[in-house]
């Protein structure tokens, strides 16, 4: 399955962290609509996303923004710098204006 944003084409949504692979990554959690489909709560970068995710201080706000589940898109760039990753994460930001968790 494949999850497009701000010209990004990220897999997912995956339900479940356990899905995602420990590399490096942007990654954007994603909330269900009651109704179907999925918005933006949250976008980050990481060396491990998988462990990212698990161990992320704001999972409790991805909850609690969240209204029918959770979900994750990745786009996994192996051998990319933090750097990198960070300017990724900074286009889809710009492109979704202020998400919910994104502090």
């Amino acid at each position: 399955m494949v999850f497009s944003l701000a010209g990004q084409v990220l897999e997912g949504p995956f339900f479940y962290p356990s899905d995602l692979k420990n590399e490096r990554g942007v990654y954007v959690v994603v909330g269900q609509r009651d109704g179907g489909g999925w918005y933006p709560l949250d976008v980050d970068e990481s060396a491990v996303v998988r462990t990212s995710v698990n161990q992320h201080s704001r999972h409790k706000c991805w909850q609690e923004q969240s209204q029918a589940g959770l979900g994750y898109a990745v786009l996994y760039l192996p051998g990319s710098s933090s750097e990198e990753r960070r300017a990724r994460a900074a286009t889809i930001r710009e492109c979704c204006g202020p998400l919910p968790c994104d502090l």
